[in-house]
């Protein structure tokens, strides 16, 4: 006589198991797959406002005129924050700041895609923090008084956001020197450093 065709518990067992873990490892791929693409997205999102900061700087250089050979680098924006230094002297990590936030002009917080988050805004949508450091390093002599002065600021421009992709609502309160020695929780990217030169056209 003929054994009805069936399947053992055994068998369904096994089936189900390799179904579960199928199942487990189809879960962990989407997970790296979503956090991949938020990392993508925070890279873009950090390379957009390094641009942004780039922009922004070189324009508030047009305002540095020195007329008369007058320094008004105090009627900048974020220039005036630039530290003088010599021919030898490097920047150093001391040197880092938090970009100072003017409303309407920009904040050191931006959001994912980039846009700009002011104090007055949601704190958990600030994702990037934005870190500058301006020196004034060439001297040229001054029309009229013949006194060197300093007619070029060299910007260095840093995006930091956290590894575990949360808000940084750390970004106005951190130190850079802080996030600098404790980097093993942060992502950065950096610009090639700038030179931005005194509005000679305005002499």
């Amino acid at each position: 006589m003929r054994m009805a065709a069936g399947y053992t518990t055994m068998e369904v067992m096994m089936a189900l198991a390799i179904l579960g873990l199928g199942a487990a490892s189809a879960i962990s791929i989407q997970k790296i797959v979503v956090l991949g693409n938020r990392e993508a997205a925070a890279q873009d999102g950090a390379r957009q406002v390094g641009a942004t900061w780039s922009s922004r700087l070189e324009l508030d250089a047009l305002v540095w005129n020195d007329p008369n050979g007058i320094s008004d680098i105090h009627e900048t924006r974020w220039l005036f924050a630039s530290i003088p230094k010599g021919p030898s002297e490097p920047l150093s990590v001391s040197d880092w700041m938090i970009a100072p936030e003017i409303l309407g002009f920009g904040s050191p917080a931006a959001g994912m895609q980039g846009e700009d988050v002011y104090l007055s805004d949601d704190i958990g949508r600030g994702f990037h923090c934005t870190h500058i450091r301006l020196a004034r390093v060439i001297d040229e002599k001054t029309l009229g008084f013949g006194v060197p002065a300093k007619v070029t600021v060299l910007a260095d421009i840093r995006v930091v956001w956290r590894k575990d992709l949360a808000p940084m609502v750390e970004c106005r309160t951190t130190p850079p020197q802080q996030i600098e020695n404790n980097d093993e929780g942060y992502s950065f990217y950096r610009l090639p450093p700038i030179l931005l030169l005194r509005n000679e056209a305005s002499l």
